[in-house]
This record gives C-alpha cells, structure tokens and sequence, in this order.
C-alpha cells in the first residue's frame, strides 16, 4: 500500500511541475507574430526595452532585434527584417501593431497608421549606441515620389504639391497639427 501511495505521489508531481507554465513580468508584454518565411501566427510574449521604466513601453522594442519569451519563459531573438506582423498590449492595455515596410524602402518594421491611396506609417530607429532612437514619418504612394518628413524635411510643401488638385484638402493641411489630423485628411484623400 505504501508503495502506491509513493508511486501516485511522484506521479502527481512529476504531472504537476510538467503543467507549470512561466510567469512573466510586467515588462514582458503578450504578443502575436507572423514571420515573412510563414503565414501562421504565433502567440508569444515580448521584452520590452523601455530606457527608464521597463514597465512603460518604448519603440525601442521592436528596433533591431525583437527579445521574445515562449510561454515556457525560454528567450530567443527575433530579427527586424524577419518579421511580417507583430501586434502587442503593453501595461497601459494599449495595442501597438507593426508590419514589415514595403521591400523597396529598406526598413525592417514600421507603425502603419494609414493605409489607402497615400499610406502613412512610422519608422524607429537607433541613433546612437546608448540605444537613443528616433523616427522618420513616410507618405508612400504608388508611381508617385515618397514623401519623407523629419526635422529637415519640407513635408508639408511636398503634401501641398501633392494635393494641388484639391483646395479643400490644403486648407486642411494649413491646419493640421497632429498625426490624426493628418490621418483624417488621407482619409479624405481616399474618397477623391
């Protein structure tokens, strides 16, 4: 009888510590992928790469190389360029969802916030080696020059050049300050 008590006891137990599954910090956000060599979507977890406070999210996670964590708390890593589609809900319950750019561009991934007649999307970067990033804003539409804006960049004259056919698209764009105001104007662009 004692026998089987201890040979049900290391049963249950050797089943019990095989059901344990990882338990993830704040940090590491829940996450969905596809890779560009398949069409299936894997459910994952993703390290964030906040600077300051690793519990609130920064672009930098999805710059490079992508930290992934299975649901069995294994690390592996992800190339940029590799990836066709992530989407993630960071801490704040946020949805951030980034596709790979259009191959002719050359960046990895990108925030796409518009997709239409002029798509708008969102390039992070790495400035330097202390992993300072920036982003560059892209208008891409087809047969058409790219529109890049930045800093240094006249985007807005570009923008006005591009919708000289329609004056009521360029009040808008005098007017806008956001990048939803810009989204709505695309929109607008879309219908003509």
């Amino acid at each position: 009888m004692k026998r089987i008590a201890v040979f049900f006891g290391i049963l249950f137990s050797i089943l019990g510590a095989a059901q344990k599954t990882h338990q993830f910090k704040d940090h590491q956000f829940p996450a969905r992928y596809v890779l560009k060599k398949s069409n299936d979507t894997v459910q994952s977890h993703i390290q964030n790469m906040g600077a300051f406070k690793l519990s609130t999210y920064s672009p930098a996670t999805v710059i490079k190389k992508l930290y992934m964590i299975d649901d069995f708390g294994k690390k592996f890593n992800l190339k940029e360029n590799d990836v066709a589609y992530i989407e993630f809900t960071d801490t704040e319950d946020l949805k951030h969802v980034f596709v790979a750019a259009p191959d002719h561009l050359d960046l990895g991934l990108v925030k796409s916030l518009h997709k239409g007649r002029m798509s708008y999307f969102i390039d992070y970067y790495f400035t330097n080696l202390y992993g300072n990033y920036s982003s560059t804003e892209y208008l891409v539409e087809d047969n058409k020059e790219l529109i890049k804006s930045g800093l240094f960049n006249a985007s807005g004259k570009k923008l006005k050049e591009r919708f000289a056919d329609y004056p009521d698209l360029l009040t808008l764009v005098d007017t806008m300050k956001t990048r939803e105001d810009l989204v709505n104007i695309l929109k607008l662009y879309d219908q003509k």
